[in-house]
């Protein structure tokens, strides 16, 4: 029986070599991380009993960027609009350009390519050369942003009674094929993603399923007299995070470092991915400044990876390479970063001292 295994395990052995040599490597494989949970009994205790408390249990699906895709399959669907592509090669000698940018190749024969996808199909093509001899590969990527729901602000009528008179309740969902659910009851989702339902006054809340997907929005008003007036306390940022890890570096002349500036965009970016980031130099390290200088002779600002979009829903880990030349005159430095995407806006100072 011994003598069995053993010669099936040196067959199945042999086979796995012949498919490596063939060039035949890892399995198909495409990641895209999420903080997606099981969200299937908060969902249905929210119908049961639409309270605030159980809409809060409802958590919202976060897609991680980048996606990883390694092993070339012939297509993948991703939610996120960075990708990194990563393989191996046979030899440190062959060369791998993925849609004509060379890729990093490490010592481990293996390559790692970041690359920016736009809305729909991508076609991606894979190169290695070797030699004389060319190889090409294609790929296609479709990428779909993750789901989002958005709540309108309602139109409040000065002169309503809504102690008495219901309240129309509209938003867009970016997905129109997504089950919408407002206060606990299912809407007609038309094709463009948009709904509208009747609710009662006070806080409207609203949860969108889509495959493995969820999102949620809310807005949250109060009833005094008749009038609607909204809740103190609501956030118009409604969890986007926008910081720098670090606002005091400390670098001798001539060195480099990184600083993590994550990029968490939520409600306010839906239907504006484009964005500006501008870092310029101030004299204040407190005051944010209307017009920054230029950056100073000998520094170079750079936001790593380089996005060219950023979308809702996805947890963009990105940071801030900072480099100066070795001749800087030692001191600190006050530099402001505006950033602005939609109806957000935020403006921080830092500081880079060099000893």
């Amino acid at each position: 029986m011994f003598c069995r295994i053993y010669l099936i395990l040196i067959v199945l052995a042999a086979i796995c070599a012949l498919f490596v040599s063939a060039g035949c490597s890892q399995p198909n494989h495409v990641t895209t991380p999420s903080t997606s949970i099981d969200n299937t009994q908060n969902v249905n205790n929210y119908i049961n009993d639409p309270s605030w408390s159980n809409f809060q249990k409802i958590r919202p699906t976060y897609q991680e960027s980048p996606g990883i895709i390694s092993s070339q399959p012939d297509s993948a669907i991703v939610h996120v609009n960075l990708v990194k592509f990563i393989g191996r090669i046979p030899s440190l000698d062959t060369q791998v350009t993925i849609n004509n940018i060379p890729a990093i190749v490490t010592g481990d024969n293996s390559y790692s390519t970041l690359l920016n996808l736009a809305e729909g199909n991508n076609m991606i093509v894979i190169k290695t050369t070797q030699g004389n001899d060319t190889k090409a590969e294609s790929i296609t990527v479709t990428f779909t942003p993750p789901l989002t729901v958005n709540l309108d602000f309602p139109d409040i009528k000065p002169d309503i009674d809504y102690s008495k008179t219901p309240l129309t309740a509209t938003g867009k969902v970016s997905e129109p094929r997504a089950k919408v659910i407002v206060n606990g009851k299912y809407v007609s989702v038309a094709s463009d993603g948009s709904f509208s339902t009747e609710v009662s006054a006070g806080f409207i809340t609203a949860v969108a399923q889509f495959q493995n997907q969820i999102d949620t929005d809310w807005i949250g008003l109060s009833l005094e007299n008749g009038s609607l007036l909204p809740a103190p306390g609501q956030s118009v940022m409604k969890g986007s995070t926008i910081w720098l890890s670090n606002h005091e570096i400390n670098l001798k002349a001539g060195q480099a470092t990184e600083v993590d500036f994550p990029l968490n965009i939520r409600k306010d970016a839906l239907g504006s991915p484009g964005f500006n980031l501008a870092i310029g130099r101030v004299n204040d390290p407190i005051i944010p400044q209307p017009t920054p200088s230029p950056l100073p002779q000998g520094f170079k600002i750079t936001l790593i990876p380089s996005i060219d979009f950023l979308y809702p829903n996805i947890n963009y880990h990105t940071a801030l390479n900072i480099e100066i030349s070795p001749d800087l005159p030692t001191g600190p430095y006050y530099f402001q970063m505006d950033f602005s995407i939609g109806s957000l806006g935020t403006s921080q100072i830092f500081t880079v001292t060099v000893k």
